[in-house]
């Protein structure tokens, strides 16, 4: 009985002892806030994704909201983008074509294909402020900080 109760002790404070430190024991990379607003022809793009893709490392996204702004995140719950370049790729939201019933299908009236830019230039995210205006019509992500 002594050894069970010791072994239940001990799993119990090896339990504590990882929820304190962590699994990794690491944070991640560091990554910086981006925010900005896209937009199609002067006017802001809403429900449209966007994808910031790092030279090397993993991309962030974000989703624009009705005036088109957007906030980047780089793993759920963590918000940001990681410093130095990354290509900007912007895909509008695939419209169904009865809006009362996002799924249903109209051979007389198909939804239109999601249209989809890549940016010629790409981006700088540095450790300050990351703030772009970005025009898909004139491919190009202006920094607004």
């Amino acid at each position: 009985m002594k050894l069970i109760l010791q072994s239940i002790a001990n799993c119990l404070a090896a339990t504590c002892l990882l929820a304190v430190i962590g699994c990794g024991g690491a944070e991640g990379p560091a990554v910086y806030p981006v925010t900005g607003v896209i937009l199609r022809d002067g006017q802001p793009l809403a429900d449209a994704n966007v994808e910031f893709l790092p030279d090397n490392g993993r991309p962030s996204a974000g989703s624009t909201d009705k005036e088109g702004k957007f906030v980047l995140e780089y793993i759920k719950g963590t918000r940001g983008a990681l410093k130095g370049s990354h290509k900007i790729r912007v895909v509008e939201r695939f419209q169904g074509a009865n809006p009362e019933s996002p799924t249903a299908f109209d051979p007389n009236n198909p939804p239109a294909e999601p249209k989809s830019y890549d940016l010629p230039q790409p981006a700088q995210i540095n450790a300050t402020t990351n703030k772009f205006v970005i025009d898909v019509t004139a491919g190009t992500a202006i920094s607004s900080s």
